[in-house]
């Protein structure tokens, strides 16, 4: 946590108010260290366990969501943050929404991005490489899978 009161109440929950001071030096490897600590506590129960545990206090506690959970989320739903934005095929693919929601003006989703890939070698053109050094990095698997 940023806010060491949050911190203070955190590690006192999980039971571990010996975290607290170290919690908040600077020092890499004593952070790592906690980390493990935490992960440690955070292991013994599931994640339903500690939403029950975290949901009615003030500590600055939430899961850490794959996508999928985010989007299914019920603050993600209020949101509209999920668009269904048209492909070239006629079908749509689900995306995350702009953010900003302004009352009189809606955004436009227009069309999916493009696949990895799709520009690299005229980017790498542009500031200045030839064919012959791209097709080298190509080679070489610089670019990761490219569809």
């Amino acid at each position: 946590s940023l806010e060491p009161k949050f911190w203070q109440g955190f590690c006192a929950v999980i039971e571990r108010p010996d975290l607290f001071g170290p919690g908040l030096q600077p020092d890499w490897a004593m952070q790592q260290q906690v980390k493990g600590d935490v992960r440690a506590v955070i292991k013994t129960k599931t994640l339903a366990e500690w939403t029950a545990v975290f949901d009615p206090l003030d500590v600055c506690v939430e899961p850490v969501l794959t996508v999928p959970e985010a989007l299914q989320h019920p603050q993600a739903q209020a949101r509209s943050m999920v668009a269904n934005v048209p492909k070239p095929d006629g079908s749509t693919q689900p995306q995350i929404a702009n953010p900003f929601k302004f009352s009189n003006a809606q955004p436009e989703y227009r069309h999916i991005g493009v696949p990895l890939g799709t520009h690299t070698r005229e980017v790498l053109a542009e500031i200045g490489y030839n064919d012959t050094e791209i097709a080298s990095m190509r080679q070489t698997g610089m670019f990761g899978q490219e569809k």
